[in-house]
């Protein structure tokens, strides 16, 4: 449906053209006006599409109501209608673009093939304007999105080619710095919504005043938002924990800000602003800061990958049980944060290796089922977010750990079998042979022979030596005794067939292995 407007101060004419009208598209709207003020006056309140006007009229005729109607709304079509067949009306009509010109007296079917024209050309029209403004919405909603991913090409990428746009937002070619500020939400799984993330941003702008300042999600890190401050120096510890305050006020969990070095030009240097600005953050892991400065903790080696020393671990787990391993775990973590703290990546890494020693150590102990998901809980323990949750992962794995040895040796105490494999893992240094163990467990010692295999998966002699090779390693590796006490000390009396034994299992001399190991 549409609304159309008939003008003309003949009113016999105006009802002539009413009546065809309501003949020809009754599903219209139409309205009346005696003149071109009179018309001006309805298109104040009702918006027509479509205006049928005489073009001579007392008081203004229709071409300066086609000017005055163009001038505020281009997309109204017009069909001027006149009593002389004059070119100059024609012409001007033309150039003011009316849709049609016709005389009078007006065709019926003329005004009717005309009107449908126009309505084709209006609901064309109609359909351009709505893609346009569905085109300028989407943009509209868009624009953010591409802003939010040049801003974070800058961070990550030195160099990246969008610095004009980047420039329009902030004028970065000056001194500044970048902040961090990490949220913990209400529970990991939880993720901001758009209003959040624009209240998080008003805050953390407000706190800034009246320095210059943008604030932007890092797509990358978990409810992680960058901030870029143009200033000439830092502000006091205050600013940074009132913007905790009030983010943690709002409900947003747990803040932490982290602060990089200021730069001479933010525009040049933002990556390397960033980069220090995530090393400070990354020392939230052991939460006993919400204000992090880069260069501020003092730091242990990053490349530090020397192992820990697994034998007191192992020895807790076999025979301290859960509680005597955890303790003896944390007076690990304990020892080792003292003077400087760790890199939270060094630390994960070390717990790991240190873990995976006593499972690899431990592995003829346990369930060959059971081994997979151990070394998974173990490898899990690098996506700890904080040392507390790192401490209670190493906890769990313990406690399956002991579960499972307690397990097997409620198992063993059944199997005779088991207990032959126990009397090895604690004689293997002594010399033991397949007839003296199997007399020792009143089994033939074919039989025995057979039954070991089909238990183990590996012959007698090939268990023994993996025992005693294990050990070796050990040794090698902390302690400072000769290769031929090390020899004896595992159940070897002639060294050079220790030595030969060990190469062929290890693939290098036990003296290689103990300079590879220390390297």
């Amino acid at each position: 449906m549409y609304n159309i407007l008939i003008v003309d101060d003949e009113k016999i004419h105006r009802k002539g053209i009413l009546s065809l009208l309501e003949d020809i598209c009754p599903e219209d709207m139409l309205w009346e006006a005696s003149d071109g003020t009179d018309a001006l006056e309805i298109l104040e309140h009702v918006p027509c599409e479509i205006i049928i006007s005489d073009i001579r009229m007392a008081k203004m005729d229709g071409l300066s109501l086609l000017k005055r109607v163009k001038e505020r709304r281009n997309e109204i079509f017009f069909i001027l209608l006149s009593g002389y067949a004059e070119f100059s009306y024609a012409k001007e009509a033309l150039t003011l673009q009316a849709s049609a010109y016709l005389l009078k007296p007006v065709n019926r079917m003329e005004l009717q093939e005309t009107l449908e024209e126009v309505k084709k050309k209006l609901k064309g029209h109609l359909e351009e304007e709505e893609k346009a403004a569905d085109l300028k919405e989407k943009l509209k909603e868009a624009l953010p999105v591409y802003m939010e991913r040049i801003l974070n090409q800058y961070l990550r990428y030195p160099g990246f080619s969008a610095g004009d746009q980047l420039t329009s937002l902030l004028p970065l070619e000056q001194q500044g710095y970048l902040m961090l500020t990490r949220l913990s939400k209400r529970h990991p799984a939880c993720v901001f919504t758009e209003e959040e993330k624009r209240d998080i941003g008003y805050l953390i702008k407000k706190s800034m005043d009246p320095h210059s300042s943008l604030t932007f999600e890092v797509h990358h890190m978990k409810n992680t938002f960058a901030t870029l401050v143009l200033d000439f120096e830092h502000p006091g510890d205050e600013v940074f924990w009132g913007i905790r305050q009030q983010l943690e006020r709002k409900g947003y969990g747990e803040v932490y800000v982290a602060v990089s070095f200021m730069q001479d030009n933010l525009y040049l240097k933002g990556a390397a602003a960033f980069e220090e600005a995530c090393i400070a953050l990354s020392y939230a892991f052991y939460e006993d800061q919400h204000v992090l400065w880069a260069g501020e903790q003092e730091r242990t080696d990053k490349n530090d990958s020397r192992l820990w020393d697994a034998g007191k671990l192992m020895t807790a787990i076999q025979e301290g049980g859960a509680r005597e391993a955890k303790m003896t775990f944390e007076a690990v973590i304990s020892e080792s944060e003292e003077g400087s703290l760790i890199p939270p990546d060094v630390l994960k890494r070390k717990v790991v290796l240190l873990f995976y020693q006593v499972l690899r150590n431990l592995e003829p102990m346990l369930r060959k089922e059971n081994m997979p998901e151990l070394y998974e809980r173990d490898h899990l323990l690098m996506e700890s977010d904080s040392l507390k949750s790192l401490l209670k992962g190493a906890e769990q794995l313990i406690f399956q750990i002991t579960k499972r040895l307690s397990a097997q040796r409620d198992k063993a105490s059944m199997n005779p079998m088991y207990r032959c494999r126990e009397y090895l893992e604690t004689h293997y240094m002594e010399e033991i042979s397949l007839e003296m163990v199997a007399g020792i467990f009143h089994f033939n010692t074919s039989y025995f022979s057979t039954l070991f295999k089909n238990t183990f998966g590996k012959s007698f002699s090939e268990y023994i030596s993996g025992i005693r090779m294990a050990k070796a390693k050990e040794l090698l590796l902390h302690s400072n005794r000769k290769v031929k006490e090390i020899a004896s000390m595992v159940g070897y009396r002639d060294s050079n067939y220790f030595i030969r034994t060990f190469k062929k299992t290890y693939g290098i001399t036990p003296d290689e292995f103990r300079k590879k190991g220390n390297l």
